[in-house]
């Protein structure tokens, strides 16, 4: 059997035998969301890059993450530090919402700690 289809079949296993580990909607999310954290960018002064002008299909989109504010699942910045938005088009035809972080990226320090490996990780969740 390839590597692959083993992973597959490991994690299909973990998702039945937790089912509730995943959300099904956004309707609990509120309550799970208030996280913060840092990035460090060292002494760097903040930067703030204005918005990327927008197609009117794309101001429509602004009007799904008005909804998101409303429904509390995200919340307003309240950050000196901006990045402009980007939409890219999906091959189903959606748009995905995305940020240009390439110059927060250019001056955040990186992370000495490497993220795990994908197959260790899942071997661990399969024998939890």
């Amino acid at each position: 059997m390839a590597a692959d289809v083993k992973d597959e079949m490991k994690l299909s296993k973990s998702l039945r035998k937790f089912p509730d580990a995943f959300e099904e909607s956004h309707k609990d999310s509120r309550q799970r969301i208030n996280v913060k954290h840092k990035i460090e960018t060292g002494d760097h002064s903040t930067i703030s890059q204005r918005p990327y002008r927008i197609s009117p299909a794309e101001r429509r989109i602004i009007h799904e993450v008005e909804k998101l504010l409303q429904k509390e699942i995200i919340q307003p910045s309240k950050s000196p530090w901006s990045s402009p938005v980007v939409f890219v088009k999906k091959k189903d035809g959606n748009w995905r919402f995305c940020v240009d972080y390439r110059c927060l990226k250019k001056i955040s320090k990186r992370d000495v700690y490497p993220l795990p490996r994908i197959d260790d990780t899942l071997d661990r969740l399969s024998k939890a």
